[in-house]
């Protein structure tokens, strides 16, 4: 799928959303369990509205159509076959940004349903920014919401996602809107990719997970790309 630097992310969801999306369908290319957070099953997808320069998934992510369209029973009746094998008690979904319109927040919603309390939903926040209504849907559930900011600025946030830069807001609003809700989350950022003193400013009250960069999915070579450069000191 052609992506024209800087593209407006907003009107990206919507496109991207209707090729992931058939009806209450999203598109998953597998189901695994791995140790993050201590062990968890997750539902890989496809489909972002940005385009990280680091991202482990970004050749899926860039042309967002091959797996399988599963629909919400479908998805909890994989994940729980999942976690029967492993023992595993917390889920997620990863490999793209589950929030991209109405759909596919019902769609996550009816998963989240299937686990209370238990679910880790992995977003970049730009449409719960936007469109802060949506957080009602999922926070029903009680999900824990790792909210991944892209940068530090809305010039570092274009230069690591492709997006217009003034979409950063999106991402600090969403931030507001968990608050104001009173839901349960966590900042995190990519290490070398936003200034921790210029987070700090932005998120005084924030206690701030760092991701170490790692070179999944020839993550260094898309940098180089792109020309974007983290800071590894």
């Amino acid at each position: 799928m052609k992506f024209d630097f800087p593209f407006d992310p907003i009107k990206r969801s919507a496109e991207i959303e209707s090729l992931v999306m058939q009806n209450s369908r999203r598109l998953y290319y597998r189901f695994r369990s791995s140790g993050h957070y201590g062990g968890v099953v997750t539902a890989d997808t496809v489909g972002c509205n940005i385009l990280c320069a680091y991202c482990w998934n970004y050749r899926k992510n860039e042309n967002p159509t091959q797996g399988e369209f599963c629909s919400p029973a479908e998805v909890i009746s994989k994940l729980r076959s999942e976690a029967g094998r492993t023992g595993t008690q917390h889920f997620r979904v990863s490999g793209a940004e589950p929030v991209l319109g109405e759909r596919s927040v019902r769609h996550l919603a009816e998963v989240l349903r299937a686990f209370p309390g238990r679910f880790i939903v992995e977003t970049n926040g730009i449409i719960l920014g936007y469109n802060p209504g949506f957080l009602d849907l999922l926070l029903h559930h009680s999900p824990y919401i790792r909210l991944t900011i892209k940068g530090d600025s809305p010039d570092r946030f274009q230069e690591i996602t492709g997006a217009q830069g003034a979409a950063f807001q999106f991402q600090l609003n969403a931030l507001k809107e968990l608050r104001k809700r009173g839901g349960t989350y966590r900042i995190a950022a990519m290490a070398g990719a936003a200034d921790p003193n210029a987070l700090d400013k932005l998120f005084p009250q924030e206690d701030i997970e760092w991701e170490e960069f790692q070179n999944f999915g020839n993550a260094e070579r898309n940098l180089s790309f792109r020309g974007v450069k983290l800071d590894r000191n």
